[in-house]
């Protein structure tokens, strides 16, 4: 595995606080830039899964209980890509009460998908650099 390579280190400007933090990611990786890259890949090919399901238990069974399970590891999951923008979206959805509106439930999960594309954009070309 490549830890801190010494050639041409990723972008700073892509370690943007508030929206994705990898650099902090790669810490909690031991300094594994592999593992990281790795990582980032695995969580864009499953994050859409994770938020349809999210979306479907809302929708279709209003069952918040297998919802906030699923929120809740899509946030640990964002967390270790240093995906904080998706990682708050998700703990918001993680935190949504049984008496919330459709409505809210659906803003919430817009706010989640914009999050994502944001935070995609960023650790992919972050993620190519490592």
């Amino acid at each position: 595995m490549k830890n801190d390579g010494p050639s041409s280190p990723p972008d700073p400007a892509l370690d943007v606080k508030g929206i994705c933090a990898p650099e902090e990611a790669i810490g909690r990786l031991a300094g594994c830039r592999d593992l990281y890259a790795d990582t980032v890949a695995s969580f864009f090919r499953e994050v859409g899964q994770i938020v349809n399901r999210i979306e479907s238990e809302l929708t279709t069974a209003g069952d918040t209980t297998a919802m906030r399970k699923a929120a809740h590891g899509l946030k640990g999951f964002a967390g270790m890509c240093g995906a904080v923008s998706v990682a708050e979206a998700a703990a918001a959805l993680e935190q949504c009460k049984e008496s919330s509106t459709g409505a809210d439930r659906a803003a919430l999960v817009t706010r989640l998908r914009g999050e994502i594309a944001v935070a995609e954009q960023t650790l992919r070309r972050y993620a190519e650099g490592t």
